[in-house]
């Protein structure tokens, strides 16, 4: 009878931790979740970049050629108004510069969409060079 008396003032007590550490795991979860995609944006950006770089080592390429070619490589990643730099900062950037490196950056936000964190910005960057043909 005594075991049995323990065991029915104790059945609630696992609700009521889990109810403690529910929240705790999963707002963990989510923040995982969320540096994830933090992450793939961040790849994809660089991705882009090279991209944009590989295009610009080309010397009959020109500046709006090059931003094109890093925006359909940015698709695939839900990034809204990247900043877009080609270095040098000239229409063909590697007409006559056989030899020279040709950078590409892409700068933007992204927003942590985590409870009690909602909210904060994040910045992330992507760079590529290369050298021009």
């Amino acid at each position: 009878m005594f075991a049995r008396h323990k065991q029915d003032t104790e059945r609630g007590a696992s609700i009521v931790e889990f109810a403690l550490v529910a929240p705790v795991l999963l707002m963990l979860l989510l923040g995982i979740v969320q540096v994830g995609i933090v992450l793939n944006q961040k790849q994809g950006l660089q991705a882009a970049a090279r991209e944009g770089a590989r295009t610009a080592s080309l010397a009959s390429s020109d500046a709006a050629s090059i931003t094109q070619d890093v925006l359909n490589t940015m698709e695939g990643i839900s990034i809204s108004s990247p900043i877009i730099t080609i270095t040098p900062n000239v229409d063909q950037p590697c007409a006559g510069r056989s030899g020279q490196p040709v950078t590409v950056n892409i700068e933007t936000t992204t927003q942590l969409d985590v409870p009690f964190v909602s909210g904060q910005a994040i910045a992330i960057a992507g760079e590529g060079t290369f050298r021009c043909e």
